[in-house]
């Protein structure tokens, strides 16, 4: 089973494949961090929302085409 594996950052994304690699070895993760760096999340999370909507919608997209039809959002943050 593929699953996309959504966070903030490549931080995040990493620690929510490693929860889901805990759970089942066997689950095909892929990583699908919202923002490259800490600074272009704080700038996404006050971002308006139809900016923020385009952002999900593209990596939902990236995922579709890949075969992807599992999300996993990872979310650590109490923002």
């Amino acid at each position: 089973m593929k699953i996309a594996v959504i966070a903030g950052t490549n931080t995040d994304t990493r620690m929510g494949m490693e929860y889901l690699r805990k759970l089942d070895p066997a689950l095909e993760l892929m990583s699908y961090p919202v923002s490259s760096t800490c600074e272009e999340q704080a700038r996404f999370q006050y971002a308006d929302n139809k900016e923020k909507e385009e952002r999900i919608d593209d990596i939902f997209h990236q995922a579709k085409k890949c075969g992807i039809e599992d999300f996993f959002i990872y979310c650590n943050s109490l923002a």
